[in-house]
């Protein structure tokens, strides 16, 4: 329940003294305290790792311990990746060739350690099999090295938690880790089978994890005064008049 207390306050709008109505003084009572949202993140990354990466480096991000009269009403896991793939294609045959090189991400996901929530799935920021990147070469003559790329292809993935259950998994001290593995190809068409490959795939992954929540709003701010539209425009008014006179 709200508490509204007629107030005769004494205003001053540049050296004019008005008597204002502040009828509009909102009082709200403890049970009801007011609430602020607010936010804590906590992140671990690695960059331009060669693959293939087979469950290191692990990526560490802490639980979210919550103060007195803080409430967690959401966490969000995030993935943020990249692959580049860059190097040099050999014709090996004893005549020119004409063919195609491509990369392809066979596999990039991050996994669950023993001891991150339970509810927490693999994350994968890429579809099934896509393209980093193909170059074509035309006529290449023989031994001679051409560049590849470098190409990047870059993806994401999040999930959200909203249920009480769920987010309990997450809170608390301590940490929890998850680890990437990848898996990458690479396909030639044509050259009939005389093409040497040096190519380098290096991998980038941002792990965060977001706490979403509310808390009560600190004591001095619980009691919100206002003026009313009423009252200003009197104010004002009186304002103006003693400046036309």
């Amino acid at each position: 329940m709200l508490t509204t207390t007629p107030i005769s306050r004494t205003l001053k709008i540049a050296g004019l003294v008005a008597s204002v109505s502040l009828a509009s003084l909102v009082v709200t009572p403890k049970a009801n305290a007011a609430t602020v949202l607010f936010s804590s993140t906590s992140s671990d990354s690695f960059s331009n790792l060669v693959t293939e990466l087979n469950g290191t480096p692990k990526l560490t991000v802490s639980k979210y311990n919550p103060l007195a009269g803080e409430t967690i009403t959401k966490v969000l896991v995030s993935l943020s990746a990249s692959l580049t793939s860059g190097g040099t294609i050999t014709n090996t045959a004893a005549q020119a060739q004409t063919f195609t090189v491509g990369t392809f991400v066979d596999k990039y996901k991050l996994v669950p350690v023993a001891g991150a929530p339970a509810v927490l799935s693999t994350l994968n920021p890429f579809p099934s099999s896509p393209l980093i990147g193909k170059q074509e070469y035309s006529e290449l003559a023989p031994n001679t090295p051409s560049g590849f790329g470098p190409f990047t292809i870059n993806g994401s993935n999040s999930i959200a938690f909203t249920n009480a259950a769920d987010i309990g998994q997450f809170l608390g001290s301590g940490n929890f880790s998850v680890a990437p593995f990848t898996s990458i190809f690479t396909g030639i068409a044509g050259g009939g089978g005389n093409v040497s490959t040096n190519i380098t795939t290096l991998a980038s992954a941002t792990f965060t994890v977001e706490y979403q929540g509310e808390k009560p709003v600190p004591e001095p701010l619980t009691i919100l005064g206002t003026l009313t539209a009423a009252g200003l425009g009197v104010a004002m008014k009186k304002f103006k008049s003693r400046q036309v006179a």
